[in-house]
């Protein structure tokens, strides 16, 4: 989407919304909304150029006014509609930028969704 301000000010907020999809399961295989983050840009550190910013926490929302259901990890930059970035995407390490780990997990989760 294009949308056109004079200044980073102007810019409306960017919303991150969060899904799920559950293929081959009994029922459809639809998409349910698990949760949206609304973040306003004015608040939060991003570049307008090839840097990358140092990632931030997001709370994410299931409701307006309900308690925070989960966090995002983003990193924004907001660049003109022709600006070429020199890292193109698949150049582009993020693990190189991010500090990362890796867990193992172990779930046991009862569910009948579609029953």
């Amino acid at each position: 989407m294009l949308y056109e301000a004079n200044s980073e000010k102007e810019l409306p907020p960017i919303v991150i919304e969060v899904f799920d999809k559950d293929e081959n399961l009994v029922g459809k295989d639809d998409e349910d909304f698990i949760s949206r983050a609304v973040i306003n840009l004015s608040k939060f550190e991003h570049s307008t150029n090839d840097t990358i910013p140092r990632p931030e926490w997001h709370k994410l929302y299931f409701k307006t006014g309900g308690a925070a259901s989960g966090e995002a990890l983003l990193s924004f930059a907001v660049t003109n509609d022709d600006y070429v970035f020199k890292k193109t995407l698949p150049n582009l390490h993020m693990e190189n930028e991010v500090k990362m780990k890796e867990f193992g997990v172990s779930m046991n989760i009862l569910g009948l969704r579609g029953l």
